[in-house]
């Protein structure tokens, strides 16, 4: 998905009005990605150490949190700026 993104930015960009609110999309993308990372490593270790559970579910709330946060800005690009448009 990232790699699409990027893609896709080298396509859209000249049209964006606001280019920043794109690199916050990627920025978002990214943050999601490493708590997703981190949330699969714990439950990796938490075979071995008690009570990571608990840091599991915090950690995945805050993953879900930056995967609406992720989305929210696409959308926002999408819609409010037209990224993705056909322009004749």
């Amino acid at each position: 998905a990232l790699f699409l993104g990027d893609l896709s930015l080298e396509i859209v960009k000249k049209d964006l009005p606001r280019l920043q609110e794109a690199f916050n999309h990627e920025d978002y993308s990214y943050y999601t990605l490493y708590i997703f990372l981190l949330v699969l490593l714990l439950d990796i270790f938490s075979a071995r150490v008690k009570n990571l559970k608990y840091l599991i579910f915090v950690a995945s709330i805050i993953g879900v949190y930056f995967l609406l946060r992720t989305g929210h800005s696409g959308a926002d690009l999408v819609y409010n700026q037209g990224a993705a448009v056909l322009r004749n």
